[in-house]
């Protein structure tokens, strides 16, 4: 592969798109139900590289089939990116045995994958017929949803929707998260950002092998000029994500093997648009082997990279938070028996506790607490441990914090754990609070009593009026 430089020359200049090009917005595209931290983690993604970006959706806003597309053709134009990022449902739970995307919650918001792009690429030409014109630069289509890896068996060459546009799907088969793929996502557009600097048009092959070794997971890439899929498969090891095992990793034809090879080579010599850093991605790839519940391969990244176990991946997710939100035993007693750092949180606060809470594993809460997590672990929102629990109206969670040390008289907002509790209606948490000392820094009071009594909790207020009656007068 040494050889090949000069070569690699002529060929680049050969590639399709190569003239001269000013990138217009990146349309992102955020479907119905996705969480409000990761529509803002991917929209800055694309921000933090000096990227202009047009959103469509939120992710609590529900979007019509006909009217989204209808939005996303007037955008789509040559050369141009869509970021596609709506839950998808697998082949396997489909009637067509075909990968759909969710676009809403009605029966006319799940509309097959294929189906979506056929409509949308038809309609773009309608709109613009010069999208015909072969010498300009395809759109490229990044895909970003569950099972959406399925698409390589739906979307064939055979297919007129093959030639309309590069589609990179960043997600496997199986269901995903978009933390498996940020360090891949941050290489994508970083090269992008680099080639609107330079005036020059996206070379998809350099931009697939950018994203695919620096992803924790499968990807692919479809239509466009490729003869069939192009695949890199998962990496199970840190050594996978070296640029000389891609090769290890890699399906497809044997013309755009060469392709990807040799923008491999003219990526590495001349050293550019290389700025994630491996950590990140290394991170993430340990992240994907605790959701396929890996364990031989998380034990040996654990030993290969001693200092992965408390690295954040490029997203700031913590791996030991992966682990318990997946519940499966053996990872999660890999890292306490490791030495994982209990009181570390992530980008927004969540450390294992609070991670705990939100699996709802009161026998994991027990365990690390007993370890010496830390009980009063509060995120950024202003939710510490024990207003979690009474929130979630957990009585075991909320004594077993207490047991090691809650602190009952933190307030939020104004509201603390005792308020909350009679709020909610909820006597045997008001009664187990009282028990445990909640006094007036807690916010027991005869105006909280008579909000009980307000609310028609009977039972609340005469909890409450007893424990005033008990305190020492002042």
């Amino acid at each position: 592969m040494q050889a090949l430089p000069r070569q690699s020359d002529s060929i680049s200049r050969r590639l399709p798109g190569q003239e001269k090009i000013k990138c217009p917005p990146i349309t992102c595209v955020f479907g119905m139900g996705i969480v409000p931290d990761v529509v803002d983690s991917l929209k800055n993604n694309w921000i933090a590289h000096q990227l202009k970006i047009k959103t469509i959706g939120t992710g609590n806003q529900k979007l019509e089939p006909k009217r989204l597309i209808e939005k996303i053709a007037r955008r789509l134009i040559n050369g141009s990116h869509l970021m596609l990022y709506v839950h998808g449902a697998s082949s396997r739970k489909t009637n067509n045995n075909k990968h759909h995307l969710l676009i809403n919650s009605s029966p006319e918001g799940v509309l097959g994958t294929v189906e979506f792009f056929e409509q949308l690429f038809s309609y773009a030409k309608k709109l613009n017929p010069t999208q015909a014109r072969t010498h300009l630069p395809l759109p490229v289509v990044h895909i970003l949803s569950c099972y959406s890896g399925e698409l390589s068996k739906d979307l064939l060459p055979d297919n007129p929707l093959w030639q309309s546009a590069y589609f990179i799907v960043y997600s496997s088969k199986k269901f995903t998260c978009p933390n498996h793929y940020g360090a891949a996502m941050d290489a994508a557009a970083s090269y992008i950002s680099g080639c609107v600097q330079r005036g020059e048009a996206v070379n998809p092959s350099r931009l697939f092998f950018l994203a695919s070794s620096r992803s924790g997971d499968c990807m692919r890439m479809l239509g466009g000029h490729l003869q069939a899929p192009l695949i890199v498969h998962a990496p199970k090891l840190a050594a996978d994500l070296q640029e000389e095992r891609l090769a290890h990793r890699l399906e497809a034809g044997l013309r755009d093997k060469a392709d990807f090879y040799l923008s491999a080579i003219d990526t590495v010599r001349q050293k550019r648009d290389l700025t994630t850093p491996v950590s990140g991605a290394i991170a993430e790839l340990l992240q994907a082997r605790i959701g396929r519940r890996d364990l031989h391969s998380v034990e040996q990244l654990l030993k290969d990279c001693s200092d992965l176990i408390d690295q954040p991946s490029s997203t700031g997710v913590l791996s030991l938070n992966v682990a318990i939100l997946e519940g499966f035993e053996p990872i999660i007693d890999l890292f306490l028996r490791s030495g994982a750092n209990l009181w570390h949180t992530d980008g927004v606060g969540v450390g294992p506790i609070l991670s705990a809470l939100m699996a709802e594993n009161n026998e994991l809460l027990s365990k690390l607490l007993a370890q010496g997590a830390n009980s009063n672990e509060t995120d950024v929102c202003g939710n510490s441990a024990l207003l979690s629990a009474v929130m979630q109206g957990s009585k075991v969670a909320a004594a077993l914090l207490l047991e090691h040390g809650a602190n009952m008289n933190y307030s939020d907002n104004g509201n603390t754990v005792l308020s909350l509790a009679v709020k909610k209606g909820d006597a045997n948490m008001v009664e187990l609070l009282l028990k445990n000392g909640a006094g007036r820094d807690a916010g027991l009071s005869s105006e909280l009593a008579s909000t009980a009594i307000h609310n028609n909790h009977i039972a609340i207020a005469e909890l409450l009026y007893r424990a005033l009656l008990s305190l020492p007068r002042a």
